[in-house]
């Protein structure tokens, strides 16, 4: 059976304070957080609000989902009226990927995408439009509705009790909660899951595809109807039948990437009512809830009449949670992000560029070098061209005393030369996969694997600080960055940079447009390099132009980890950039191939005396 690129598991409500404490319950989840990155994602409480910023890339006031309006009227959601010209899905297929999307929360009617798409709640049933599955012709493969048969919690009748929910006195209620409310729910879960698991397996052998995204509401269930108990035991085994489905689509369809993420997450109401409110969004959740006719049984413990009468005990908390493992991510990383960045995460987990005019920053857990791209970046022209080593040397103006600390050491291209000419030379990375290249080219070398932010190395040890072609990979604190480069120097030591640039005013769109396709960077130019030595207090500042000559951007592309779409569509770039452009690039055309002159900037500071 083919293998999807992408299997996203959007899971309602998944919390994380209740995944990560109980991580060895949840084998699944614990093996994405400790073979890739994952983090609390601050977010809304309002569902509607923010998967409709997953699939968009906008925040809610401009994307202008009425979530609370949907929720109260019932009305079926409306994707015609949400305001964007890109969906997720649009971009993925634009990008030649083919997508699968079943139960996606706020997204009828199924849009038209190349795959297939079954719209999650709110939607009329199934059994009464063909509007809310595309193609029409897979409904038939539908054999019950999603909501319909995720267990519902008991009402008081249920459990043999005559009074209304107002009648019962708070004994009463603590009496029922503490007899068991609803602790056989994770028993329930399970056959309905192993259902839903059947159902996306038969979506997906008819119709296979390259991004899947499967929604569970389950977890928004439990959180629900649950919270009463705490520590709360039914909880995490309800959470273990969920992870355990997770396993199995995972197994059985073997991603290559596998991205968990939620919107939102849960907590007791009485958390809620007695607490400080950390933020204004759930400071708007105390005031609503104050309308309610909710009752305080304990200082922690507070109830409501569920609409389906049941017993009301937990409430929607504003984090998240995400687990993304695949190639490029780094590994057991932890990074807390917002929930604007959702989109971005998800598209680059996807293999692709994020389309421009999108909220949110991409968050820092994809490893730009890859194995397979650490394996071949020594090949690359600019990498591997003598003579460009020796410029960047002789300008860093090594000496045989020296100690030299290279920050974003890559595969010990610049180390293997400029280690012998000096008393000490330490590497610094923060891509393992570029280390192991290190260790094999130059043996004993001293490396660290650090973040170039927190470098984990003495005040004032060293001469020279050599940054070549490192600066641009730093796209979120770049001036921490130059400030722990300043602090590791020696008063008089110097810091040496050496960054690709565009050739001439007229090529900086084009180089920002090319690299934006390719991967998240930033665009240096020599004077903003002058200014970030000038903000981090270095003085003596000196400049340097640099020209490698007819460099190939097809065996630049080929040696990169891009889609075969993407490498296309930037070779084409480089063949009709306009006149200006390539009068500055020096470009020359072949039948197979783009030459170009590629432009460096050398700059460096040096650390006051003072």
């Amino acid at each position: 059976m083919r293998t999807p690129r992408l299997l996203v598991l959007a899971c309602d409500a998944a919390d994380p304070h209740l995944i990560l404490a109980h991580r060895r319950r949840l084998p699944t989840l614990d093996r994405l957080c400790r073979e890739g990155s994952y983090g609390i994602i601050d977010s809304l409480t309002r569902s509607g609000d923010v998967w409709t910023t997953y699939y968009t890339g906008l925040p809610p006031e401009v994307h202008g989902i009425q979530a609370v309006r949907l929720s109260k009227s019932k009305e079926p959601a409306d994707l015609t009226k949400v305001q964007t010209d890109l969906f997720l899905w649009d971009w993925l297929n634009r990008w030649g990927l083919s997508v699968g999307f079943v139960e996606s929360l706020y997204t009828f009617p199924a849009p038209q995408v190349n795959g297939f798409f079954v719209s999650g709640v709110p939607r009329p049933p199934h059994s009464q439009t063909d509007r809310s599955v595309h193609p029409p012709e897979l409904r038939a493969l539908i054999d019950r509705e999603y909501v319909a048969g995720i267990p519902k919690p008991p009402k008081l009748r249920d459990l043999g009790i005559t009074k209304p929910f107002a009648e019962l006195s708070d004994q009463e209620l603590r009496e029922t909660l503490a007899r068991g409310y609803w602790t056989n729910m994770p028993e329930l879960l399970r056959p309905h899951l192993e259902r839903y698991a059947d159902l996306v397996f038969r979506l997906y052998e008819r119709r296979p595809v390259d991004v899947l995204w499967v929604y569970f509401l389950e977890a928004d269930y439990a959180g629900h109807f649950l919270m009463h108990e705490q520590p709360p035991r039914t909880m995490v085994r309800a959470y273990a039948e969920l992870d355990r489905i997770f396993g199995r689509l995972i197994a059985r369809l073997r991603p290559e990437t596998v991205l968990f993420i939620s919107d939102h997450g849960m907590l007791p109401i009485g958390h809620l009512l007695t607490r400080e409110p950390p933020n204004p969004v759930m400071a708007e959740m105390v005031w609503e809830y104050r309308q309610t006719r909710y009752r305080l049984l304990s200082p922690d413990l507070a109830v409501l009449e569920g609409q389906n009468g049941g017993i009301y005990s937990g409430t929607h908390n504003y984090q998240g949670f995400y687990a993304l493992r695949g190639p490029g991510v780094y590994r057991g990383q932890r990074s807390d992000i917002h929930f604007h960045d959702g989109f971005r995460l998800i598209v680059r987990a996807a293999g692709l560029p994020v389309p421009a005019g999108r909220a949110g920053r991409t968050p820092p857990v994809f490893n730009e070098f890859s194995q397979r791209r650490a394996a071949e970046y020594d090949q690359q022209q600019w990498a591997s061209n003598p003579d460009y080593l020796s410029a960047f040397l002789a300008f860093a103006d090594l000496r045989p005393e020296h100690h030299v600390l290279e920050a974003g050491v890559g595969t010990g291209q610049v180390a293997a030369a400029g280690a012998p000419r000096v008393a000490r030379y330490v590497g610094l990375d923060n891509s393992e996969e570029m280390l192991v290249q290190a260790r094999r080219k130059v043996p004993g070398l001293p490396l660290v694997h650090a973040d170039l932010r927190a470098v984990p190395l003495p005040d004032r040890s060293f001469d020279r600080v050599l940054a070549c072609s490192v600066l641009h990979h730093v796209t979120q604190g770049l001036d921490q960055v130059m400030r722990e480069l300043y602090r590791v120097l020696r008063p008089g030591g110097r810091l040496v940079i050496g960054e690709g640039i565009p050739p001439s005013p007229e090529s900086v769109a084009h180089f920002t447009e090319v690299f934006s396709l390719k991967e998240e960077r930033l665009v240096l130019l020599p004077e903003h390099l002058v200014q970030l030595l000038e903000r981090a207090g270095f003085v003596d500042i000196r400049f340097r132009r640099y020209v490698m000559p007819q460099v190939s951007v097809r065996g630049w592309l080929e040696r990169s980890d891009l889609s075969d779409a993407l490498k296309a569509r930037l070779l084409e770039m480089h063949r009709t950039t306009p006149p200006a452009v390539q009068r500055a690039y020096r470009t020359t055309i072949t039948e197979d191939d783009v030459l170009v002159d590629f432009t460096f900037a050398l700059v460096s500071g040096s650390r006051p005396h003072w």
